[in-house]
Formats: structure tokens, sequence, C-alpha cells
């Protein structure tokens, strides 16, 4: 087959694509001004925590803000003043992401690409109920678009019974993402003014 050929394929036209819309919705997300993004972060905690799977998580998988993300660091110190299992991101190398239990916010130090990390490196390996999960942009199908370097894919496919749930802004929704066979789909997407369901709980 030749290049031309290989260019026009749909993965290639998929990959395009999403590097367009990376630039966008990054963009996008940037412009909500830092008071905007406190107070609608608060209103996607409050959302969260009524859903009857995260009231039931015992142990949980979360990621910690950075930027302009939807903030999860005051939710986290609440998940584990509760007494709940929260395990963080860390990773391992250029290609694996793993699970790491936090006991502590204190713990944290900066790690890859400045992410804080807690010290300990062991793998959880007991099951986690849920994945709170980060992303550019999101689709009410429940199609995700992450920053590019597959990490959380790879990681949802190592954990296929854990529940996804997405934190988002309003911004970063779009009515369609250009989806591979590789991209892990959102059970659920919180926003600060909606909650969608493409999955129903199971």
């Amino acid at each position: 087959m030749s290049a031309a050929r290989q260019s026009a394929g749909p993965g290639n036209r998929a990959r395009l694509r999403k590097r367009e819309l990376r630039s966008l919705l990054r963009t996008r997300r940037q412009a909500l001004s830092a008071e905007y993004r406190r107070g609608a972060s608060r209103e996607i905690h409050a959302s969260l925590l009524q859903l009857p799977e995260m009231q039931r998580a015992r142990s949980l998988f979360a990621y910690i803000s950075m930027g302009a993300e939807a903030e999860t660091r005051s939710l986290i110190r609440r998940l584990l003043s509760e007494g709940r299992i929260v395990c963080v991101p860390y990773l391992r190398d250029g290609e694996t992401m793993v699970a790491v239990r936090l006991n502590a916010w204190t713990e944290l130090t900066p790690g890859r690409f400045g992410i804080l990390a807690p010290p300990a490196r062991r793998a959880w390996t007991g099951r986690l109920r849920l994945a709170l999960v980060p992303g550019l942009g999101f689709a009410p199908d429940g199609a995700r678009l992450g920053a590019g370097r597959g990490y959380y894919d790879r990681w949802l496919a190592r954990h296929p019974a854990t529940r996804r749930i997405a934190l988002a802004f309003e911004r970063q929704i779009v009515a369609k993402l250009p989806v591979e066979p590789f991209d892990a789909p959102m059970h659920r997407i919180v926003t600060e003014r909606r909650l969608l369901t493409p999955a129903p709980p199971g």
C-alpha cells in the first residue's frame, strides 16, 4: 500500500482529528477563569458524591488534578478522611501507569511530568471499584479524548471491571469524538451542569 493511501486510512484520519481537537479543547479549558474552575469543581464534587456507586466505593482510583483540570485535590483529601482506600497514578516507566495507594496527602512529592505521587511504588493489587478519569474532551456517548500518551486507556484495559467516571467542565463536552479500538469509553461523565450516563451502572 502506498504512503498516500496509508495516510488517508481511517486510523490516520482519527489521529489527525484527535490532534486538532486536543489543541481546541485545551485552549477552551484554559480559557476558563481559575475562579470559575474552582466553583465548577465544587459542583462536580457535589454531584459525584451523590452517585450510588460513589457512595458504595470503599476503594477507588483517582487522578491528581493539575493545571486547568477539574480539581480533585480537595476531593481526595475528603475521601481519605472518610477512611476510603484511595489509589493515585504512578508512572513506573515510559509506558506503564500503575495505581499506588495514598495513605496521607502529605506523602505526595513531584514525580514524572511534575505529577504528584506517593513514595510507595508498589502497585495496588486489591479491587478498585471505580476510577475518576481526567481528559481533554468527552462526548455524550462516553467517548474520551486524553492527552495522547495512552496511559489511562492502557490502565483501564487492564481493569475492565472498574467503573469509569470522568470529571469534566461543560466546555469540554463535544457532540462527537473520533474513536479508535483501544479508547476506553466512560460509564459516567460528571460536569458542573449535568450527569451523562452513556452506560447504565452495573
